[in-house]
């Protein structure tokens, strides 16, 4: 049988696992709220990359089409030349 210093003692310990039990789950939620916090910054960053990246292939798109164009004027202006 245990005695009385005994459950005193092991009431002490269980009151002290509850408190860091309650400090341990504050830290989970914190831990869990900073985790929520970079997922949305680093979405956020990966969009902007992705319009980056999107905007910079319009622009290689828009170059190469004019560089087409002007070949194309070019092979027009060479062909009229041949004919005459």
């Amino acid at each position: 049988m245990l005695s009385i210093n005994d459950i005193n003692m092991l009431a002490a310990q269980n009151e002290g696992y509850r408190e860091q039990n309650k400090h341990l789950q504050q830290e989970n939620i914190n831990l869990r709220n900073a985790y929520k916090e970079l997922e949305k910054k680093y979405n956020e960053l990966s969009k902007n990359d992705l319009v980056k990246k999107l905007n910079e292939l319009k622009t290689e798109c828009k170059v190469e089409r004019i560089r087409n164009r002007n070949l194309m004027k070019r092979l027009y202006r060479n062909n009229l030349t041949l004919k005459s």
